[in-house]
């Protein structure tokens, strides 16, 4: 394990496959954002060969994969941690014995933490509350606001809470102008190379509503449909096609789509909406 540096005080370092930020306010104390999965005796075992203590933790949200060592830092060092109001509302229970330590940052916008200033963004989607976090060395930390594009090109279906907020989200981060990024999974990707990224991003979207599209073709009950998306999308391992998060994932396009009269739903089945 180890720290790779990015700019001036900021870092990533790999958390079993989770990105992280790091911002070293000095030679010791630290700002992790987000913790990865849960590898806590080896990332312990880091900080303390380092010197490096963990005094704030800013999550962009709260998955397992993004939170996975809080409750370890918190009861080793009492680290504070951070979280956006409407994460903290919609997903504490999640929270794994860290709650007496989480505060919900107050708003989008700059922010004083330990005498530097981190700005949040809001960038809902992924889930309902997830904040991209920029450092002090401006180096915007993205969660998973947006997949890398080698990410991306794994990924038949991306997990998305609210598909209509992830794609206002994505557009919202095109027109930043940050010098570096930092992408939940597989790192750092430069001021070039955003907003390539970021189109791949939204026209992975525009494709995923195609397909459905293409799908529907006549009136299907909604857990056939589901499932018709899936396969059609590429999705074939059994065990995936089960999940809830991914039928979460179909199922939010699907509403999106309805929304906007690109689909109807009636008596329990999905119709094509014919172009008059």
């Amino acid at each position: 394990m180890k720290m790779i540096h990015i700019t001036g005080r900021t870092y990533t370092i790999d958390l079993d496959g989770t990105s992280a930020g790091v911002y070293m306010l000095n030679d010791r104390d630290a700002v992790f954002i987000d913790t990865g999965e849960a590898d806590s005796r080896e990332l312990i075992r880091f900080l303390r060969e380092s010197e490096i203590i963990p005094i704030v933790i800013i999550n962009t949200h709260l998955h397992i994969d993004h939170i996975g060592n809080n409750k370890a830092l918190c009861d080793e060092y009492g680290s504070r941690v951070y979280c956006s109001p409407t994460e903290v509302r919609d997903r504490c229970s999640g929270c794994r014995g860290f709650e007496k330590y989480l505060t919900p940052n107050c708003k989008e916008g700059p922010e004083l933490i330990e005498g530097a200033v981190f700005t949040f963004i809001s960038t809902p989607g992924h889930s309902s509350g997830h904040q991209a976090v920029v450092t002090p060395d401006r180096v915007c930390c993205l969660g998973d606001s947006i997949m890398s594009v080698s990410k991306l090109k794994k990924s038949r279906i991306p997990y998305v809470y609210d598909s209509g907020k992830a794609m206002q989200s994505m557009k919202k981060l095109l027109s930043t102008d940050y010098p570096f990024y930092l992408a939940a999974h597989n790192g750092v990707i430069g001021k070039t190379d955003i907003n390539n990224t970021i189109t791949a991003n939204i026209e992975k979207e525009e494709k995923l509503r195609t397909i459905i599209k293409n799908t529907v073709t006549g009136g299907i009950t909604l857990d056939k449909l589901e499932y018709r998306i899936m396969k059609a999308a590429g999705v074939t391992n059994p065990v995936t096609m089960k999940q809830f998060w991914m039928h979460d994932s179909v199922r939010t396009r699907i509403d999106e789509m309805v929304k906007h009269g690109n689909l109807m739903k009636r008596n329990k089945k999905v119709f094509p909406v014919k172009k008059r």
